[in-house]
C-alpha cells in the first residue's frame, strides 16, 4: 500500500542542503543572474567536499578509492523536470505536441548510450552483474528545463532558446552499495535546434553535457588506476 510520501532522491536531497546552507550563511538568493548561488556544504552523509576541475560540487568518502574497479554497473538514469517547466500551458509545446514523457526517455536513452560508449572505448567493460571490481554508477537528472523559441513557419525547426539540467551521480561499491563520492554539475546551454515533433535524442547541447559527464566519469576512473590512492584535500567552503 502506498504511503502517498514521494521518494527523497539525490537531487532533491542536495538542493535542501543548499537552501539550508544559503539561510544559515545569511544568503538570500533572489533568482537574479549577477547573484552568486549559494556555497555547497562541506559535508554530506559522511562524504567530504573536494576539489575536481570542472564539476560543481564533488563529495567522497574519506579514504575510499576507486583503484579496485576495472568495470562498472550504470543504472538508468532518472530523469525529472524542473518545478517552473510547464509545457502543457505553453501554447508553442501544445501546439508542437512536445511530449514530456519522451524528453525523458530520449534523455535516458541518450545518458546510457553516451556513458557505455565512453567507458568501453577507455577498456571499462559495463556489465549486468556486482563484483569486487565493478563499480555501481547511480546517475539522477534533474532540474530539466526545455524552452522554446516563438513559433516556427511550416516544416521550420523548433529552436531551443535555453535550458539547463543537473546531475547528482553516485559511485557505489557493486557489493556493499556503500557511497564511495557523489557528484553534483549544474549546465546550462542554450540556441541548439531541435527538429519538430522529436524528443531530445537529437539535441546536440544535451550530448555536450552528456558527454562532459560521461568523460569525468571515465577520467576519475583514469586517474584511480594511474596513480597511487590520492589523498583528498578538503575543498575550502570559504
Amino acid at each position: 500500500m502506498s504511503t502517498g510520501r514521494k521518494r527523497s532522491t539525490p537531487a532533491t536531497t542536495y538542493l535542501r542542503l543548499l537552501v539550508a546552507t544559503s539561510w544559515i550563511s545569511g544568503v538570500v538568493i533572489c533568482g537574479c543572474a549577477s547573484e552568486p548561488p549559494p556555497k555547497p556544504p562541506p559535508t554530506w552523509d559522511g562524504l567530504e567536499l573536494v576539489e575536481r576541475e570542472g564539476l560543481d560540487s564533488v563529495y567522497v568518502r574519506p579514504g575510499a578509492s576507486l583503484v579496485q574497479y576495472k568495470r562498472v554497473m550504470l543504472r538508468h538514469a532518472e530523469v525529472s523536470f524542473d518545478a517552473n517547466w510547464m509545457p502543457f500551458k505553453d501554447p508553442v509545446m501544445r501546439s508542437k505536441k512536445v511530449d514530456p514523457n519522451r524528453i525523458a526517455r530520449d534523455l535516458e536513452a541518450a545518458f546510457n548510450e553516451i556513458t557505455v560508449r565512453e567507458l568501453e572505448q577507455h577498456s571499462y567493460a559495463v556489465v549486468s552483474n556486482p563484483d569486487d571490481d565493478v563499480l555501481r554508477v547511480v546517475p539522477n537528472i534533474s532540474d530539466l528545463f526545455v524552452r522554446f523559441a516563438d513559433p516556427p513557419g511550416p516544416g521550420e525547426a523548433l529552436v531551443l532558446e535555453t535550458g539547463h539540467m543537473m546531475l547528482v551521480a553516485e559511485l557505489r561499491d557493486s557489493m556493499t552499495n556503500t557511497v564511495l563520492a557523489r557528484v553534483v554539475d549544474r549546465v546550462e546551454e542554450g540556441n541548439a535546434e531541435v527538429p519538430v515533433g522529436s524528443g531530445i535524442t537529437g539535441n546536440d547541447a544535451a550530448k555536450r553535457i552528456i558527454t562532459k559527464w560521461a568523460v569525468a566519469l571515465r577520467t576519475s576512473l583514469d586517474r584511480a588506476h594511474a596513480l597511487p590512492p590520492p589523498k583528498e584535500k578538503p575543498r575550502s567552503n570559504h
